[in-house]
């Protein structure tokens, strides 16, 4: 678990985070590409590109990573394509209430991605009986 800076200190209550920005200003993301079949085959055939940012490598060097696993559920209801996203409980040390992806930090006993998401979401919600249908790797 990681502890909280002594000049940052930890988020307690999410709500109360300024927000420092948001995407109004991007345009929409054209309907033809909402769909399940559009992004079934963007995932499978990825471009070449390189990230804005490269990750917290040049923030932390040294550090060793933490394998984690994290799903984005995507719904398909009557008014479109929509994610998923669930609240963290309370209680937690770290991210406490915060609105997130599912998944986490994968632990050796897990075995696979796929086993720690199984563990983490799909199991609670009696889902699993439909991950072969709902979930592409």
């Amino acid at each position: 678990m990681s502890t909280p800076s002594p000049s940052r200190p930890a988020i307690k209550d999410p709500r109360v985070v300024p927000v420092a920005g948001t995407d109004a200003h991007l345009p929409a993301v054209p309907p033809e590409r909402l769909t399940p079949a559009w992004l079934r085959q963007r995932f499978l055939h990825p471009p070449d590109i390189d990230p804005e940012i490269p990750g917290d490598g040049g923030i932390f060097p040294g550090r060793i990573t933490t394998q984690a696993a994290v799903l984005v559920p995507l719904v398909q209801r009557a008014s479109g394509l929509q994610v998923l996203l669930t609240q963290r409980t309370a209680h937690l040390r770290d991210h406490a209430g915060q609105v997130s992806f599912p998944g986490g930090r994968a632990e050796p006993e897990d075995g696979s991605p796929e086993a720690r998401l199984y563990t983490d979401f799909l199991r609670p919600r009696d889902w699993a009986d439909e991950v072969p249908t709902h979930l592409w790797f």
